[in-house]
């Protein structure tokens, strides 16, 4: 049996405690079926170099 609450203190997950803010950062590559890439793999290709083109021009990125 297993207590019904968390244990409160210094060292339990209910302490009081502030919350810390983590920043993200994201970088994509989007893609979609074209005359130059009609099956999965070749979106997947396209996007795969949309992604390094996004991650090359810095962070926050969107490219398709």
């Amino acid at each position: 049996d297993r207590p019904e609450t968390a244990p409160k203190g210094k060292n339990g997950a209910a302490a009081n405690k502030k919350p810390k803010t983590v920043s993200v950062t994201v970088s994509m590559g989007v893609a979609q079926p074209s005359i130059e890439a009609t099956d999965p793999d070749a979106v997947m290709k396209e996007a795969d170099k949309a992604l390094y083109k996004a991650k090359k021009a810095g962070r926050n990125r969107v490219v398709t």
